[in-house]
This record gives C-alpha cells, structure tokens and sequence, in this order.
C-alpha cells in the first residue's frame, strides 16, 4: 500500500531538542550533594519557578498529540488506507517503547528514592543493576514498584499514542471529508473535559492508588497508577497530548494561522489567568505534589505556557521559508530532538556514569555552580557525538529501531 506522508517539521524538532537540553541540564543537578530542598524552601519565588520549570517535561506530551495527529491524518489522504495496519503499527512503537524504558529502568537507571507508598526522598533506595554495580560492587535487585509501578514520561508516552490512535483513527476512518470541522471539535472537547477533571481525579483516586500498593493489590495499583501514579500519570497529561492534536489537526487542514493564533492566544491567556489565580489563593504547591503530579493550578499554567511555543511552530512551519538554512544553533537542537527518546531513556545513566568517574578525582557534585558547568558541557559532548552520529542516520537508536520496525 502507497503511504502517504507529510513533512517532518524542523520547528517540531526544534523544540524537543531544546527540553533535551533542558532535562539533560537540570536532572545534572539532582545529583547535588548537599540539600536542594533546603535550597528551594530559602529561594523566595526562584523557588515557585524552578519548580514549575522542572514539570516543563511534560512538554512532549503535547508533542507526541501533534506528532501523532499529524502522522494519522496524512495517512489517512490515502483513501485504501488500513486501519488495523495502521493500529497496529502504533501498538509496536508503544511496546517498543516500554519495552526499552523497562530495560533501562532495570538495568542502568540513577539512584532515585521515595514514590508510591513513600514521600519523595523517603523509604528504599531505588538504582539500576549496572548502575547499582558498578558503586558497589554488588548485585542490587529491582524493585517491584520501579519495574511494573513507576511510569516513566516515555511508557506514558507509549499509553497516549495508543489511546489518540484509536481514537483518531475512528474519526479519520468515518470522515469521508479530510478537512472535517466536527473532528477538531471532538479532539478539543476530550482535552478540554481530561483537563477540567484532571486534579479532581488525581485527587480522588491518588489514595486509592497508595492503598492498592500497600494491600499489594497489584491489579488495581496497575490500572490506578497509570491514571494517576507517579511523576507522569496519563492524567492530566494525556490532555496536554490532546490539545497538541488539536493544533496538528489545524495545521493538516490548513486552517489560516492567523485565525488559529487569535484563538490559541486566548486559551493560553485564560489558562495562564486560571493558573495564576489558583497560586494566590491557594499557595505554592508543595515539593511532592509538585513532583507526583501536576497539581490544578500548575497544570493551568503548564497548559498556558506550552501552547505559546506551538503557536510559534504553527506560524512558521504554515508557510515556511526555505531561502535560508536553520542556524547553527538550530541545527544542533534539530539533532538532539530526532534521537529525544533515545537521549531520554540513557541520559540519567550517562551523567551519573560521568559524576561517579569524575568524582573519583574531584567530588564535582559538592559544588552546585560547578554542577552546572559540567551539564553544559555533557550538552557540548553530546553535540558533536550527535554531528557523527547523524552521518550514520542515527542507526541504533530507538528512533532507527521504530522505524524499522514498523515497515509492515
């Protein structure tokens, strides 16, 4: 069957290169020896901020909605295009997907502590068996709760292509009009009831999820803790995912980007005002609400926020201007976002690989500021690695081995 397909868009890649930059920079500096908590309490509103900076993660969520949405819509222009086939591929990413978080979850994931039962830096310690080995020498199991319970973004990632998936391809299946105004609508309204439901839900079904784990109710604690486990539960993000499908619908209908900048402009300003309101009469959420999920008011503003950098994707990709090549910079960040699963899934072992080594000359991790330096230039590394990389077309990487995987 003839696939139908649509332009990779460089901005897209952009902006994933750039939260790779990010989430290699600031996961650097959880590795801080001294007390980052005690830190945040004495920063004032750098502490409001670094917080809400460090759920900037969940910024691929509204990735993965567009990516996929665009993906699913091009495919379907093709009037003999297979819907199982087409399901089917999207159920092997997904368990490719896990498949390779679990392996490195297993096998090379960083020292981390607390989660699930525990408040954050509480309880066992959690570590990688490579990992695990190479400190001490010893053979240090996985947890039960790291392997089956804690929901890493990319298995969250892997749940809502799953779920757009099946959803979109019933809409693009029955639409006989590609340019269909109802299935933008159906998109938006299921993104906006997650969200509105979203912190009443957690808030509700959180404890459920604690008491599961604690009965060792494995069944229920599984089906709960995607919805609403630790740091990356479908909700709410799987309604960010829905409000990036949303704008990829429109860009694939080609709807003017003016009228989509006004209407996009106002969702953001409203959310932003939600999110802002809810800060001053509810307070600063605290550090393990934080972490643990996207409390109201901080999901509001995150909405808020991310629909700026899409609306700015969505202006420049819409008629693009092939005259000049991206700058250097931009090419850089272009090559760190087409391997992003791959950077995410081994960058924790990478850095605490490096801050081990190092630290057997220098304890590097005793000096935030030079924490800092040493995540940039884990950045300048991995740039040029990238630069050779790229030569190849990225073989080995997760990306490489989706693709291949999916030739069917």
């Amino acid at each position: 069957m003839e696939q139908v397909k649509g332009p990779r868009l460089i901005g897209l890649d952009i902006y994933r290169g750039f939260l790779v930059w990010m989430m290699i920079f600031f996961h650097n500096l959880d590795s801080y020896s001294g007390n980052l908590e005690a830190i945040e309490s004495s920063a004032g509103i750098a502490s409001v901020i670094g917080k809400f900076i460090g759920r900037w993660g969940v910024f691929f969520f509204i990735i993965v909605g567009f990516s996929n949405t665009l993906s699913l819509y091009h495919k379907f222009q093709n009037p003999k295009a297979n819907s199982g086939k087409i399901l089917l591929k999207s159920m092997t990413k997904a368990s490719i997907l896990i498949a390779f978080d679990k392996i490195c979850t297993i096998l090379f994931s960083g020292e981390s502590q607390g989660g699930g039962i525990y408040n954050f830096n509480e309880g066992p310690i959690s570590i990688g068996i490579v990992m695990g080995f190479i400190k001490t020498s010893s053979y240090i199991p996985p947890r039960t709760y790291d392997v089956f319970f804690d929901q890493s973004a990319v298995v969250t990632i892997a749940y809502i292509m799953i779920i757009i998936s099946l959803i979109e391809v019933i809409l693009f299946k029955s639409c006989k009009n590609h340019k269909s105004y109802p299935n933008l609508i159906i998109l938006a309204s299921i993104g906006f009831i997650i969200l509105i439901i979203s912190p009443f839900a957690v808030q509700y079904l959180r404890p459920l999820w604690v008491i599961a784990l604690v009965n060792e109710n494995y069944g229920i604690a599984f089906i709960l803790g995607i919805l609403v486990g630790d740091v990356h539960p479908l909700l709410p993000n799987i309604g960010f995912a829905f409000i990036g499908a949303v704008f990829a619908l429109a860009y694939a209908m080609r709807i003017p980007r003016k009228l989509v900048l006004i209407f996009g402009s106002i969702f953001s300003f409203i959310s932003l005002l939600i999110g802002i309101i809810g800060y001053i009469m509810l307070g600063e959420p605290s550090y393990e609400q934080t972490l643990q999920t996207s409390p109201g008011r901080t999901m509001w503003l995150l909405v808020g926020v991310m629909i700026i950098p899409i609306l700015f994707i969505y202006y420049f990709e819409f008629e693009p201007s092939r005259e000049k090549s991206p700058n250097r910079l931009a090419l850089n960040l272009q090559r760190f976002g087409k391997v992003s699963l791959t950077l995410y899934l081994l960058e924790s072992f990478v850095v605490e690989l490096s801050l081990l080594t190092i630290g057997l000359i220098y304890p590097i991790a005793d000096t935030l500021w030079i924490l800092a330096i040493f995540g940039a230039l884990i950045i300048i590394l991995l740039s040029y690695l990238l630069i050779l990389w790229e030569r190849g077309n990225f073989i080995g990487s997760v990306e490489w081995m989706v693709r291949k995987a999916t030739l069917f």
